[in-house]
């Protein structure tokens, strides 16, 4: 045996020797990890669980863990009124945990360590799913502790298909998911798929596929988030008994993005439907995009925090009905003092006569303190508001929306009446509207409004 092999051989050897110690100590890393993790979702969501107990079994390679949670108070508060439900407070959920520890765990991977996770419903709540379903689906949670304190979870079912005792089929297929989510729980992210879900009984008839679901979130200003959130369903579809056709929604898409800047936050969310097919109705390009800008951060943030207060103290004793507006009207005006902008960029949909567009911006500049105090809050709030709006509808799809309306020939009456008195414009095939209200007056296409006497 040569040098090099003698000095390889004795590597191994080592290595094998120092693997049981170094993956014992590790599994202590991992129990504190798991351990504090945990106590950062309850704290992060106080009100909607509670720890009963926890067993936690290590061993050299790996360790199981055993989790009691029971319902917090505001979690309670929404499970109660459903039927069936004898005692929310007695419901308990168990979950388990098989763990692998590293610094190879199962050789499969590097890190940490890799564990099993099964979840395990209140009885009474299992027990009616079973019943429901018809079954219990299979759904797999793996996950991984990386170095850093970070878990990558996958969420994964091949499919799943139930007929219940009536002859209502239900099921979905190609169910995929990965979270990430670094050691202090302040980003997350999630990428998802279903490939479709269905619903089949006597009277109705319902499918969703292509369901994509993505966000990556930062946590800013202690408890808001920013980041995008998105969201995008190839085709809802569903038919009823008593319907000649099937309707349906293609294309829809939900993307939101809030960002921080400073002491302020901006949030908004764009929704959009390629196109809507109902009996007697079909519509493309249909949605909306809103947004909130310039929105105070500290404020918001202590908005959020009384908001799960009151879900962790739902029960106990609670503020007055009017001490608690008061403090919501005093957030409220403290985001109003700080000039923030709603924004509507549009609000609309498409027909193949035309196409209605609605757009506008609201904001309230120059507020100050001293102006808000007392009783004369709506005033002094009348007198800073500006809202500028305006809307576009071709003439052909108002004539379609007005046709089946008893109020017809009244409605047609009236807007003739509005074009006369200036209120509404023609701009080629569309009749168009801009609408200003400044110092509690309102405008429309340079008119005032209501109309003054005699004209």
């Amino acid at each position: 045996m040569n040098k090099t092999t003698r000095i390889l051989v004795i590597v191994l050897v080592v290595l094998c020797l120092a693997y049981p110690g170094v993956a014992w100590l590790i599994g202590l890393q991992v129990e504190a990890s798991l351990l504090k993790r945990e106590q950062l979702v309850m704290d992060q969501y106080p009100g909607s669980i509670v720890l009963i107990s926890r067993q936690y079994h290590r061993g050299v390679y790996g360790a199981t863990e055993e989790l009691i949670y029971g319902f917090g108070a505001s979690t309670a508060q929404a499970l109660a009124p459903l039927p069936g439900i004898s005692s929310v407070a007695g419901l308990h959920m168990t979950v388990r945990n098989t763990i692998h520890h590293g610094p190879l765990p199962q050789f499969k991977t590097i890190g940490l360590a890799t564990f099993t996770t099964q979840i395990e419903l209140p009885g009474q709540i299992s027990a009616k799913l079973r019943t429901f379903l018809g079954g219990e689906p299979q759904i797999r949670i793996q996950s991984r502790l990386g170095w850093l304190g970070g878990v990558a979870t996958t969420v994964s079912s091949p499919g799943f298909e139930a007929r219940l005792a009536d002859g209502t089929r239900f099921g979905w297929h190609g169910l995929a998911a990965t979270t990430r989510a670094n050691a202090s729980l302040s980003s997350t992210s999630i990428d998802g798929t279903l490939d479709s879900i269905e619903i089949t009984s006597a009277k109705f008839q319902g499918a969703i596929t292509g369901l994509q679901l993505r966000t990556d979130l930062k946590r800013a200003l202690e408890t808001l988030y920013t980041g995008p959130f998105a969201l995008k369903i190839k085709a809802v579809k569903w038919q009823s008994a008593a319907s000649s056709s099937p309707s349906q929604v293609q294309g829809l898409s939900i993307d939101a993005q809030s960002v921080a800047d400073g002491d302020f936050y901006n949030s908004g969310a764009k929704f959009e439907a390629d196109a809507v097919q109902t009996s007697g109705w079909s519509v493309t390009q249909a949605g909306y995009d809103i947004s909130f800008d310039h929105l105070h951060g500290p404020t918001l943030a202590a908005m959020m925090k009384d908001a799960r207060a009151s879900g962790v103290n739902a029960g106990s004793t609670q503020p007055s009905p009017a001490a608690a507006l008061q403090k919501m009207e005093k957030d409220f005006i403290e985001l109003l003092l700080h000039e923030p902008v709603l924004n509507i960029s549009r609000i609309g949909f498409r027909m193949p006569e035309g196409e209605l567009r609605f757009s506008a911006t609201a904001s309230a500049p120059g507020l100050k303190r001293e102006d808000l105090n007392g009783a004369q809050v709506r005033p002094a709030l009348m007198q800073h508001l500006s809202v500028v709006a305006d809307i576009r509808i071709d003439v052909a799809l108002l004539t379609r929306l007005m046709a089946d309306n008893v109020r017809k020939d009244a409605l047609t009456a009236q807007i003739d009446a509005f074009e006369h008195q200036g209120y509404i414009k023609r701009d080629g095939t569309a009749v168009t509207a801009h609408v200003t209200f400044t110092r509690g007056t309102i405008t429309v296409n340079g008119q005032p409004y209501p109309p003054r006497p005699g004209t």
